[in-house]
């Protein structure tokens, strides 16, 4: 799904659907991890099973997102980004960790 964002976008907008190219996806908790780790690398991977039968190899590509120069905004909300629990379970509790640190840094830079 994430890498035909780029296309659906521009197709939708080349039909005249939308009035910019610029969209809001919304996405689970759950996979927010495993999509900002592909943000960050520009790259896509998805593992075949290792039960396959029909054993294809795994798929890793470029991020469209990334070559098509798309930009991307990641809201959680509050209630979510407080919750340890849901951050341990899901992956991102370094990754929100991080992302406060950095603008706790931001805000105090900008202090006198």
């Amino acid at each position: 799904m994430l890498q035909r964002i780029p296309g659906i976008v521009e197709e939708e907008f080349r039909q005249g659907s939308i009035g910019a190219p610029r969209v809001i996806f919304t996405i689970g908790v759950s996979h927010l991890n495993r999509i900002i780790q592909s943000l960050n690398e520009g790259k896509i991977r998805i593992y075949a099973p290792l039960t396959a039968s029909n054993k294809r190899g795994d798929y890793i590509a470029d991020l469209n997102l990334s070559k098509e120069n798309f930009g991307v905004s990641v809201i959680i909300p509050k209630t979510l980004a407080n919750d340890q629990k849901v951050l341990v379970m899901t992956g991102l509790d370094k990754i929100v960790t991080r992302t406060q640190n950095q603008s706790s840094f931001a805000s105090s830079a900008a202090s006198p």
